[in-house]
């Protein structure tokens, strides 16, 4: 096994260097306990704002008007 720097290469460097020298295994699940997600936020719709009507009649007036710059 190669070590470059402080952490030595291979199949489990990360657990070594974490001093994690048990093998892993996947959590069992307790008795009650919720199921994981199962949507992705990933598909969900996007929240677009509705769009506002103006204030007041005229109120974009302003934007015919040319610039005198």
């Amino acid at each position: 096994m190669a070590e470059y720097g402080r952490f030595p290469q291979g199949a489990d460097s990360k657990r070594k260097a974490l001093n994690l020298m048990m093998p892993w295994a996947p959590r069992k699940k307790l008795p009650g306990e919720a199921p994981p997600l199962s949507i992705s936020i990933w598909q969900q719709p996007v929240y677009k704002s509705p769009n506002m009507d103006t204030p007041r009649a005229g109120a974009h007036d302003h934007k015919n008007i040319k610039s005198k710059v």
